[in-house]
């Protein structure tokens, strides 16, 4: 069966209701993963100011979230960039772009107002949140390998329009 969540989390962005509306609820197996990585915590390596600079996560060394990309098809991630937990949501965005999904920018542009906040650790005692959208943005750092990381002018434009919203 077709999801409807997008048309209530999205209403405002009908491209976005256009892009997630055909896609199926990932099955019981990948489900069960994302129960897990709930708990996960995005790592920053480290702050400038208040903003994160570069992103090293926990996650990538996590059990659940390579399994996850092991069973998990693009469309499964694609629905789950639309899950109501921000951890996920920033989850199923990286594993797609690890997956270099050429989606991922247009993904990203429909996330423009996920203001919602993940909590970020340097690994010690230091927190900090960081918003969704910021965490998606950052894997597409003119500095990272992902296939459509952004030149430094485009990123730092987008940098600004997210800063203002």
């Amino acid at each position: 069966a077709a999801s409807v969540f997008s048309l209530s989390i999205c209403s405002d962005n009908f491209i976005s209701i256009l892009f997630f509306a055909n896609c199926n609820k990932p099955n019981t197996e990948v489900m069960e993963l994302v129960e897990l990585l709930k708990t996960e915590k995005i790592i920053a390596s480290y702050f400038q100011g208040n903003k994160i600079s570069v992103l090293l996560d926990e996650v990538d060394q996590s059990n659940n979230y390579q399994n996850l990309l092991k069973i998990a098809t693009d469309e499964d991630l694609i629905y789950l960039t639309d899950n109501e937990y921000p951890i996920i949501r920033c989850i199923a965005f990286k594993g797609l772009n690890s997956r270099n999904n050429t989606r991922i920018r247009e993904i990203l542009y429909n996330h423009k107002n996920d203001n919602s906040e993940v909590e970020c650790s340097n690994g010690a005692c230091l927190t900090n949140q960081i918003k969704v959208k910021e965490f998606m943005l950052e894997q597409l750092n003119p500095e990272t390998t992902s296939k459509y990381r952004f030149s430094l002018e485009k990123f730092d434009s987008i940098t600004k329009i997210y800063e203002k919203e």
